[in-house]
C-alpha cells in the first residue's frame, strides 16, 4: 500500500470508524461490532490497489460491514441464537440512499428470489400474482379458471413455506 492509499484509510478511519462502529453494535454486540468494523477496513485496505479503482469507498465500506452483519446473523441462527425480525423489517423499509440498507435490500430481495425459485410451481404463481403483482384473487380466478378458494390456499401454502425458508434471515 502506497502512502497515498494509507492516507485513504486514515482519512477513511477518522470520517466512518465512529458512526459505522455504532451502527454495528446497535444491530449485534459490541465485541462483535469491533471485529466487524476491523474486517471491513480490512477488506478496504486489502481493495485499495485493485486494478479497478472503487468509486464511493465509504459506501463500499458500509457495504462490506453490512454483508458481514448479515453473514453473521445467519451463523448465529445456525447455532440456534434468534435474529430480530424488527431488523428485517428496517432493511426492507429503509431510505434508498443509505448504502448500508440498500446492501441489505438487495441481499434480502437475492434471498426471496431464490426462495420463491424453490416453491412449487402453483405456490409461486399465487405469490408472485397477488403479493408482487397486485392481482386480486378474483382477477386471478377468473384468468385461471381456479376456484378462489384454491388459489388463496396455494398462496397461504407458499407464504408458510417462504416464511419457514426465511427464517434463517432473521
Amino acid at each position: 500500500m502506497d502512502k497515498n492509499s494509507a492516507d485513504t484509510v486514515e482519512r477513511l478511519y477518522r470520517e466512518q470508524a465512529a458512526r459505522l462502529y455504532a451502527w454495528l453494535a446497535r444491530k449485534s454486540d459490541p465485541d462483535s461490532a469491533q471485529d466487524l468494523l476491523h474486517d471491513a477496513f480490512f477488506k478496504a485496505c486489502a481493495n485499495l490497489d485493485a486494478m479497478e479503482p472503487i468509486r464511493d469507498l465509504a459506501g463500499w465500506l458500509w457495504r462490506c460491514a453490512a454483508h458481514a452483519l448479515l453473514d453473521l446473523w445467519r451463523s448465529r441462527k445456525r447455532r440456534g441464537s434468534e435474529g430480530s425480525l424488527e431488523d428485517l423489517a428496517d432493511i426492507l423499509e429503509a431510505p434508498y440512499g443509505d448504502p448500508v440498507r440498500v446492501a441489505e435490500r438487495d441481499e434480502l430481495g437475492l434471498t426471496l428470489a431464490e426462495a420463491l425459485t424453490r416453491l412449487p410451481r402453483e405456490q409461486r404463481e399465487a405469490i408472485e400474482a397477488l403479493c408482487i403483482r397486485g392481482e386480486t384473487l378474483r382477477s386471478m380466478a377468473e384468468r385461471t379458471g381456479l376456484p378462489i378458494d384454491t388459489i388463496a390456499s396455494r398462496k397461504r401454502y407458499g407464504l408458510a413455506k417462504l416464511r419457514k425458508d426465511l427464517q434463517d434471515y432473521a
